[in-house]
């Protein structure tokens, strides 16, 4: 699902989950994740997002922001 687009846009070494590649990972409850944003009121963060890492770093840590801001902009 992340590899194609990531080939599409010259990203190589991200969009697959393996030794020497970047790593972009999203940890959620599948059973109990749910949007709370709205198109009326769009800033909410999903509930049950329990990690997040971008480029390897932990940016979401057990549900908590990490306070490191490792992305950048693709393309």
């Amino acid at each position: 699902m992340t590899s194609l687009p990531a080939v599409w846009m010259r990203q190589g070494e991200r969009g697959l989950l393996r030794e020497g590649a970047i790593a972009d990972v999203v940890v959620f409850d599948f059973g109990t994740i749910q949007d709370e944003a709205a198109y009326t009121d769009p800033h909410h963060y999903s509930t049950c997002v329990i990690h997040v890492f971008v480029g390897g770093a932990a940016v979401l840590d057990n549900g908590e922001i990490a306070g490191q801001r490792p992305g950048r902009l693709l393309g």
